[in-house]
């Protein structure tokens, strides 16, 4: 069974949060980024952040921190 996966817009009045994480190494060094979009899907905000030197679980937590602070 083929699924078809995709980003879906949030509702009116609503914005969608996507972010990302990445450790080159665990620990590593570490980034993270995110997008801010609206109903529409039009970009609102964005960021992108040199993290340090981190587990990769936490760098998705810390990825999850710097997208709730931009929202």
């Amino acid at each position: 069974m083929e699924n078809m996966v995709g980003w879906e817009p949030p509702h009116v009045g609503w914005m969608k949060l996507n972010t990302d994480s990445a450790s080159h190494g665990n620990p590593g060094p570490t980034m993270a980024g995110g997008v801010l979009q609206d109903s529409k899907g039009r970009w609102c905000d964005g960021f992108d952040v040199h993290i340090g030197r981190c587990s990769a679980p936490l760098a998705e937590l810390w990825g999850v921190y710097y997208g709730l602070f931009v929202a």
